[in-house]
């Protein structure tokens, strides 16, 4: 699916705004149907512009896991380029 609530297309790396920002909290606080999980893939300026200081520090490739929670989805882990590679699973 490509969430035509967070912008311009690809065009640009600005930040998502308010309204995109508050879209993104929304999106990653709705929890996954039961024995799934949801993957947001976005740029980083998105992530920055949703979550803050939470998001900080993120290098290229990385990825920040989050739980729904009442008070908004809370960062529970990062997922680093390198880590990915060991999450496959191998048939």
């Amino acid at each position: 699916m490509i969430a035509a609530e967070l912008g311009d297309n690809g065009r640009s790396m600005q930040a998502a705004t308010g309204d995109q920002a508050g879209w993104l909290r929304s999106l990653a606080n709705r929890p996954p149907r039961a024995r799934t999980n949801t993957f947001v893939v976005t740029q980083y300026p998105n992530i920055k512009a949703a979550f803050g200081n939470r998001a900080a520090d993120m290098s290229d490739g990385e990825a920040i896991v989050l739980r729904p929670s009442p008070g908004g989805p809370q960062v529970v882990g990062h997922v680093t380029m390198d880590e990915w590679p060991k999450l496959v699973v191998r048939r």
